[in-house]
């Protein structure tokens, strides 16, 4: 983390002053808007910010007149004497006028909903939010420092904050916070929230600020009169102010996006920033125009922006002219403006940047737009060390390494980086897992490296045969996770200080009931289960770092993983060091022998892999390993084994497998390039043999599994289920998904379908850097592309996309009645959550959310989707008594048929 300083220019008719605000992020970005949250007053900077400028540029000018170095110091404690002082100025007159608007909550009631729960549930119970849902919850008597809250349910007790504004207590951490904001008209604020995860403004969700980085500060509606929020527990305590919305559109510069500019690889490049819509209105027709030291102007049309939303859109921007033509010290500016389209020369808002411009041999970030959902991601890049000179000798006819390095929790990518010194012929890349915590490089952020590592591969050119995984502590945990999932992908992995799974560490594996239902919510689970599959790790080299003192991690990860290994595995290391607590400095990540195990590791040819052992939880996540592949599964989400031997003169692959139902052989893979090529291949896998089987003109062998025997298959139909769309509902977000919300319904469904829309927008952009499109159901067709993954939310009666995404769909969800397959309807509250195919796409799937009714909408609302150690199967249809009853409340659950079907499919209760 380093402290870059922004100045603002601004001007008064009897005073001038400069305001230097210090911003503090991991990337080392230097920012300026007239739109900040700690805002400079609009009346005071657009009309004398250039004049002003020039005053000091010209300031700045004489003051470097002199050349020589005696007054190189002199000229440098005259800038310094010159920032401190008019800041010192500004920052108090900004701070006053500031702070007459804002509203600081220290007032509030809390209420405890039992124990905090242990472990992280797919299924959570919160009292509360069911009373709330029921109509049950009483709001606090705020002439009263104790009042009731729900029959059954602790009261409210009245709490203060302390002195820098924070709200603590037993309470906060397993409960809700219940504030109120008397407004003396209707009107938009800004709601600047830290340490929840969630709240409910007059009852409308917005996502929290569970981290408490300060990122999240979102537009409002409060009425006139008495307002309520209810704060939800985060991590133990929570802090609250509002201050009025500066303007219905503007940029706000509190999380952005930006690359490195490698003034030697000029190239148009991408970056976010966060536009906010503080109207009550969608904002359309809006473009973003950004230009480099007023060079090359590039405009990016804004997408459609939701009533009171924040997103984080994406923006070209061209630096080469001015990057190549700065001179030697000045500052290189991106200056970003939104407008109205066509309008370009009156901006709504605008904003500068400062750039950091490197050469590409140094430590930089690059940026790409993600497929996840089309948002712009970064990576940190650790360049191969340069040659001492063009003569000296090294390896570098090779195609260079990479070691893909994953950070822990509370780093990202630029940090993890910075960490590594530079290495000959040898690339060191840095994901970021979608955040500094992110999703534990599982969901998410495991797709985030497997992008990041593809976008690398083919920028850097580097051996596909040389790739190495490393990470510590969570990436530690992303190292033991990934590399069991992708064993023909890394040479070697090398986990430091990591923890094994959710349900080995720090006694995250909560008591699991074992009721069948419980049972089969929790088979998506198996994906975080490293063990399950530790015997993949036999294709690869392993090199486990630990330091014997961890206090965070705890030693007996490595030690356990040490013994599961020593059972089968012949080429793995076990280092642990003496007195080393969690973090020991840069060698915890950049250790000499580690690096050096990694040079002496290859990823064999699959031609060469005579006998290959391989298993997954599941082919949506993980197919394939050298030449076989696991396409589809006899039951969802139960380990998939295939242990098999190839052989030569003649030529046969035997073995078994476990839960496989159809299997294939890549003959490409298995063919020596150098040898000659088989005509046929004989199979004996599960006592079934198949002799004799031509392959002369065939790249794969499909093997379908039936009853008791194996057969030779066609290749399937893109229509059923595999790799490429194999249900689980969390993977419909995903494939630059959309959220679509109803707009045929009443209006408290109307304003539930949007509120949700948008509380998963901003969700999906607080945990995973993300940006996505929130539309109407009366616009989608514009925007939803036909193999783009889509989420409708509601139901089928007032959402009319969700019927028109799905005109087949066998899970009726109509306003008051539900319905799977053939079984008869039932007129109840229920939420569901559920995936199927998109119609008219092989790839594409559509997300269901919502209910029959009103509560059972709401009730939908707790399902941590975006949180990682939770999953969920194809289908899940429960009362909205869940949230009190638990999974006895489950009405349906379970996976639809590897052709779609409900009736080839696993449900429960039967």
């Amino acid at each position: 983390m380093d402290a870059r300083f922004t100045t603002y220019w601004i001007a008064r008719p009897t005073q001038v002053a400069v305001f230097v605000y210090p911003i503090v992020r991991s990337s080392g970005l230097t920012l300026w808007s007239s739109a900040n949250h700690d805002r400079v007053p609009p009346q005071l900077v657009t009309w004398r910010r250039k004049t002003l400028v020039s005053s000091i540029e010209s300031m700045v000018r004489r003051m470097d007149a002199p050349k020589a170095p005696q007054h190189l110091f002199k000229t440098t404690m005259l800038r310094f004497v010159f920032l401190v002082f008019t800041t010192f100025l500004s920052s108090a007159a900004i701070a006053q006028e500031s702070k007459s608007q804002e509203i600081q909550i220290r007032e509030g009631w809390t209420v405890s909903a039992g124990p905090p729960p242990r472990g992280r549930s797919s299924l959570p119970m919160d009292p509360l939010e069911h009373a709330w849902i029921r109509g049950d919850l009483k709001l606090p008597d705020r002439t009263l420092d104790e009042s009731p809250s729900a029959e059954g349910l602790k009261p409210w007790r009245k709490a203060t904050a302390d002195e820098q504004g924070g709200f603590t207590g037993r309470e906060i951490m397993s409960g809700w916070l219940a504030t109120f904001v008397d407004a003396d008209a209707d009107g938009i604020w800004l709601l600047d929230a830290q340490g929840h995860g969630a709240v409910k403004v007059n009852g409308v969700p917005r996502t929290g600020d569970v981290y408490s980085n300060g990122s999240v500060e979102l537009p409002i509606h409060l009425n006139k009169g008495t307002n309520h929020l209810l704060f939800q527990s985060g991590r133990g305590r929570i802090a609250a102010k509002l201050r009025p919305a500066p303007k219905p559109l503007y940029l706000s510069l509190r999380d952005s996006t930006l690359p490195t500019v490698l003034r030697d690889e000029p190239e148009i490049l991408w970056g976010a920033m966060l536009v906010v819509n503080a109207s009550l209105s969608p904002k359309q027709n809006v473009s973003i125009i950004t230009s480099c030291n007023g060079k090359d102007p590039v405009e990016t049309v804004v997408p459609f922006l939701a009533p009171l939303s924040v997103r984080k859109v994406p923006f070209r921007f061209d630096p080469r002219n001015a990057a190549m033509s700065k001179p030697e010290g000045d500052p290189l500016n991106l200056e970003v403006k939104i407008v109205a389209q066509g309008d370009e020369k009156s901006p709504i808002d605008d904003a500068v940047v400062a750039l950091e411009l490197r050469e590409r041999t140094q430590t930089h970030r690059r940026t790409f737009i993600s497929e996840i959902e089309g948002s712009v991601q970064y990576y940190g890049v650790v360049p191969p060390l340069a040659k001492a000179n063009d003569q000296e000798e090294t390896d570098s006819t090779e195609k260079p390494a990479l070691i893909l390095s994953l950070h822990g929790a509370g780093v990202e990518g630029a940090g993890q980086a910075a960490v590594y010194s530079q290495k000959p012929n040898t690339y060191v890349i840095a994901p970021t897992n979608r955040r500094s915590f992110g999703f534990d490089w599982e969901d998410w952020g495991r797709a985030d490296a497997l992008e990041v590592l593809s976008q690398a591969q083919s920028r850097f050119g580097t051996d596909p045969r040389r790739t190495y995984l490393t990470g510590h502590s969570m990436g530690g945990h992303g190292t033991w996770h990934i590399g069991t999932m992708f064993p023909d992908r890394f040479a070697a992995i090398g986990p430091s200080a990591g923890w094994i799974s959710f349900s080995t560490y720090a006694g995250r594996g909560a008591q699991q009931n074992q009721d069948p239902i419980s049972q089969l919510l929790r088979r998506p689970m198996l994906i975080s289960d490293t063990i399950a599959r530790v015997k993949n790790l036999q294709h690869q080299g392993v090199y486990i770092l630990h330091g014997d003192a961890d206090d965070n991690v705890p030693v007996d990860q490595a030690r356990t993983m040490r013994t599961e290994l020593a059972a089968f595995h012949p080429d793995f290391v076990y280092k642990e060091q003496p007195g080393a607590g969690h973090w020991w400095g840069n060698a915890c990540c950049d250790w000499p022998p580690l690096i050096e195990f990694f040079k002496s590791h290859r990823i064999a040819d699959p031609f060469r892999v005579s006998h290959l052992e391989f298993a997954t939880p599941s082919p949506g996540v993980s197919d394939s390993c050298f030449w076989a592949r696991i396409y589809q599964q006899r039951r969802a989400c139960e380990l998939s084994q295939i242990d098999l031997k190839l052989a030569r003169s003649p030529w046969s692959i035997s073995g078994t497998t476990e839960n496989v139902s159809l299997l294939a052989i890549d003959i490409d893979a298995i063919r020596d390039p150098a040898g000659d090529a088989p005509t046929t291949l004989t199979i004996d896998i599960d006592g079934s043999k198949l002799e004799n089987i031509s392959i002369e003109n065939t790249s794969a062998l499909w093997l379908q599994r039936n009853a008791d025997s194996w057969s030779v298959a066609q290749p399937p139909e893109r229509s059923s289920k595999g790799p490429h769309r194999n249900g689980l509902l969390k993977d419909a977000f995903k494939n630059r998904f959309v959220l679509v919300y109803g707009t045929h319904g009443n209006d408290e469904e109307n304003e539930w379908m949007l509120a949700k829309a948008r509380y998963d927008a901003e969700t999906f952009w607080y945990r995973g850097n993300g940006s996505v499109d929130v539309i109407p159901d009366t616009i989608w067709r514009e925007v939803a592309g036909v193999d783009r993954n889509v989420i409708v939310y509601g139901n089928s009666t007032i959402n009319q996309a969700w019927k028109e995404l799905t005109p087949e769909n066998p899970c009726l969800i109509e306003r008051g009645r539900w319905q799977l397959g053939t079984e008869p309807a039932k007129s109840e509250s229920v939420a569901v959550g559920f995936i199927r195919p998109r119609a008219g796409s092989a790839t594409a799937s559509i997300g269901h959310i919502g209910g029959t009714d009103l509560p059972g909408m709401k009730a939908s609302q707790r399902l941590p989707i975006f949180s990682s150690g939770t999953a969920y199967p194809d289908l899940i249809i429960a009362s909205p008594d869940y949230l009190k009853d638990g999974s006895s409340s489950i009405r349906r659950l379970g996976f639809f048929g590897n052709d779609w079907s409900v009736d080839k499919g696993e449900w429960l209760p039967e």
